[in-house]
């Protein structure tokens, strides 16, 4: 069952999860679906806020083994002005899933690192959170909820991972985020890339296929922690990333430097090592090699 799922990162799990399992999945669905439509696909069209009691319901009607939340409704860079919708994700989140927590399933929350640790070279799950955006406080907010709940029913299967700069596939190119999106959408359309601080601020990218790949194995692995850390445990900084662009797409990029914004970390290298000690085997796909995957799927649709 995953909540978000014809979001960037919800979408891509569904086209994983599908191959191999029937999935549920459910989204407002303001568009038509991302992801490819298979017969092993349940599309449920609900508002969480909305639609409480049918999506509360899901599992009476359904045989559901695991739970993925990915919803995100705030971006990092928005100012609210009204503060009360940090919570419009969190208290929907804690009534839809506190009966799968009862019942002791598989529920993993889609959190963010970069937004919620103090920005330092190397952060770990143990290092101090201070979230300084309305973004960071929502996530905490909605982790701090469901660890309780899982404390109240002893579900020993809740899993928050902390994920770093994902880009990829369907990364929506329309909102102030993402700033790999943001590039290869400067170089296919021509368009100036608005360059917030320093080029050499270095963020930890993670490949959202490798994500989905990540997700799957936590749903059905006994873990040892309820918080885990999810990056590729390499740190870039902007420069290169534009450089590599540059090189695949074998065009300048036009760049305009703009002062930071308070939502821009300047440094932020996030530590994978505890996932890695847990789950064997896992392969990261190259900066260069995501960067052109990603390139050449927008090259043909902006």
């Amino acid at each position: 069952l995953v909540f978000g799922a014809n979001g960037f990162i919800g979408s891509n799990l569904v086209d994983h999860l599908s191959k191999e399992n029937k999935v549920i999945a459910v989204d407002r669905y303001s568009r038509e679906p991302d992801f490819e439509k298979d017969k092993n696909i349940l599309i449920i069209k609900a508002d969480i806020n909305k639609d409480l009691k049918k999506l509360a319901n899901l599992n009476k009607k359904n045989s559901v083994d695991g739970v993925v939340w990915a919803i995100g409704d705030i971006i990092p860079t928005e100012k609210l002005l009204n503060q009360d919708k940090i919570l419009e994700t969190a208290v929907p989140a804690v009534v839809i899933l506190r009966d799968y927590l009862e019942k002791n399933l598989p529920v993993v929350l889609v959190s963010s690192a970069g937004m919620l640790y103090v920005p330092k070279a190397r952060v770990t799950e143990t290092s101090r959170i201070e979230p300084w955006t309305w973004y960071g406080l929502q996530k905490l907010i909605l982790e701090k909820a469901l660890l309780l709940l899982a404390k109240d029913y002893q579900n020993q299967n809740l899993r928050v991972l902390r994920v770093s700069s994902v880009y990829g596939e369907r990364q929506p190119l329309h909102k102030e985020q993402g700033v790999v999106g943001k590039i290869i959408e400067s170089v296919v359309t021509k368009k100036v890339f608005p360059l917030y601080g320093s080029n050499q601020s270095r963020r930890d990218f993670i490949y959202v296929q490798d994500l989905a790949v990540i997700i799957a194995e936590v749903l059905v692995k006994k873990l040892k922690h309820q918080i885990y850390n999810v990056s590729s445990g390499q740190g870039y900084p902007i420069s290169e990333v534009i450089s590599a662009t540059e090189k695949i797409s074998g065009r300048k990029i036009k760049i305009k430097t703009l002062s930071k914004r308070d939502a821009d970390p300047v440094h932020i290298d996030v530590s994978n090592r505890r996932l890695l000690g847990e789950l064997k085997g896992v392969k990261f796909t190259s900066l260069q090699k995501g960067l052109r995957r990603t390139y050449n799927y927008f090259k043909d649709k902006l």
